[in-house]
């Protein structure tokens, strides 16, 4: 079930979801949309092989790795005891935040609360999702296919996902309103609507 992975995060209780109505032209080859996805989120910090790929059953997603976030709303400290690997581990209050990014038919499903350590779960040994799309074979179909092209059928929206730990071991949980901007002091500007 390739679309498996869209169906998981999409029914997340997002934080908040933006639609771009004008971020692609259209009949913008479905490969350099998800090439200007990436370069948006390498802006914003992530390296190559913290986002992943996923096919949705008529278009694809690009999921973020969850990274800390200071209370200031800057991108927080990765060290070894509070990192993606370990979060349940940190001190004190901790905040997260995840992106997914979607290139799909825009549906209407409800939403459903998931702890960070569930998604953690799905994201490290789920087989729909792979930080090369190159691996998945749906995703090199659509991309090389001939109905490649962005169109009128696709829309492209962001879910912002901040998680809020309140204390050590005691789980997160994800918050209803977003609490920070995006990273602003890395000069990062998003996508215009």
């Amino acid at each position: 079930m390739d679309s498996y992975a869209f169906s998981y995060f999409y029914t997340l209780n997002s934080s908040e979801e933006v639609y771009f109505s004008d971020a692609f032209e259209l009949n913008t080859p479905l490969l350099e949309t998800s090439q200007r996805i990436e370069s948006e989120i390498q802006k914003m910090g992530y390296d190559i092989g913290d986002y992943k790929f996923f096919y949705t059953g008529n278009g694809y997603g690009i999921v973020t790795n969850p990274i800390p976030v200071t209370p200031e709303g800057k991108r927080g400290d990765t060290a070894p005891d509070c990192n993606w690997f370990n979060f349940f581990y940190c001190s004190g209050k901790s905040y997260y935040r995840m992106y997914v990014f979607l290139v799909v038919d825009r549906l209407t499903k409800k939403d459903k609360v998931v702890t960070l350590e569930e998604i953690r779960k799905y994201y490290d040994k789920n087989i729909n999702l792979d930080i090369n799309w190159q691996s998945l074979d749906s995703l090199t179909s659509l991309f090389y296919g001939e109905n490649n092209m962005f169109n009128k059928k696709y829309s492209f929206s962001v879910r912002i996902y901040d998680f809020l730990s309140e204390d050590f071991g005691n789980g997160s949980k994800v918050l209803k309103q977003l609490k920070f901007e995006p990273f602003k002091e890395s000069g990062y500007e998003s996508f215009k609507n």
